[in-house]
């Protein structure tokens, strides 16, 4: 049977581990009814006055866990010669990932995101350095390149879409089968659908369809805008505007106003952040998202449509 053990997953990534075993990489407490609450966080890297009001923000926020979509050092990673992180890579990784997310009192996970990795021939990885700092740490926490988190009524399934492949596809699907009742949330640095901002890249969905992966909804950062997009039935969440948020139009369809692309429902390029929550079993584990601002002002909300019952 294909899965993944957590002592597996710590072998260093220029190796992808087998995919052997049935184990993910950690569980995270459920909100009192039920419910499985998602903070949605990206490109985050960048020390600034941005950082100090969203760090405030999700102090307040009743979700308990946090995923940081890629891009968590600006303006590059700092280099790894050695493979060990040294005191200049620390202080980085300190100022610009650990003590704001430390500071929400949130179990926060990491993914990789292309500023987060070497740029050029021979230059050891960067990202490697990355996942020794915070691998077994128990409150920012990257157990693995890639990885899943078991959310009780949902799965995170955690991708370094920098270097997708046939190993990170295998582990995914099994994840999937391995919980059939489970929403499954798949989250990576790179846009699945993107209006205004990285529209020209388009490298996951293509790879979604050759192995065959559907998930409930996909979530990214690296585009620089706050953003809710359906491509093919599938909810694709942007939240890139943490650290740098850029100049772009906006969009609400429901309202009719703002520069819309086909099948994007909203789009800002406020900075901020979303909140996903997957309602509890007895709600139908429903999806719902909120936009905020970095102050933790509501500035959109969707749910999907009531999911449709199987015929006994």
């Amino acid at each position: 049977m294909i899965a993944l053990t957590l002592a597996l997953l710590l072998l260093p990534i220029e190796v992808p581990p087998p995919v052997t075993t049935t184990s993910i990489a950690a569980t995270v407490a459920l909100s009192a009814d039920g419910s499985a609450e998602l903070i949605l966080i990206g490109d985050t890297g960048e020390p600034g006055p941005l950082v100090d009001h969203w760090q405030q923000a999700l102090e307040k926020e009743s979700a308990r866990t946090a995923v940081v979509l890629g891009d968590i050092l600006y303006p590059q990673a700092p280099p790894c010669l050695t493979g060990v992180p040294n005191k200049t890579a620390l202080d980085m990784y300190e100022t610009n990932i650990y003590a704001p997310f430390a500071a929400t009192g949130k179990e926060v996970f990491l993914l990789l995101g292309n500023h987060d990795q070497s740029w050029v021939e021979g230059d050891p990885p960067r990202d490697l350095c990355i996942l020794k700092r915070f691998a077994k740490d128990p409150r920012v926490r990257m157990p693995a390149a890639y990885y899943a988190v078991d959310m009780g009524v949902a799965v995170l399934v955690v991708f370094n879409t920098n270097t997708l492949d046939d190993a990170q596809a295998a582990f995914a699907a099994t994840i999937t089968k391995l919980f059939p009742q489970k929403r499954i949330i798949f989250a990576g640095h790179h846009v699945l659908r993107t209006y205004h901002d990285k529209v020209d890249e388009d490298v996951i969905h293509p790879w979604l369809v050759s192995h065959q992966l559907r998930p409930d909804i996909w979530v990214n950062g690296h585009a620089h805008v706050l953003q809710l997009v359906m491509r093919e039935g599938i909810p694709a969440v942007t939240s890139g505007t943490a650290s740098r948020p850029r100049e772009r139009p906006a969009c609400d369809r429901a309202a009719g106003t703002g520069k819309c692309g086909e099948g994007q429902l909203w789009g800002s390029s406020i900075p901020g952040y979303a909140v996903l929550r997957v309602a509890p079993a007895s709600e139908d584990k429903r999806l719902s998202l909120v936009f905020k601002d970095v102050d933790g002002k509501e500035l959109w909300r969707w749910q999907e449509p009531a999911l449709k019952k199987a015929t006994p």
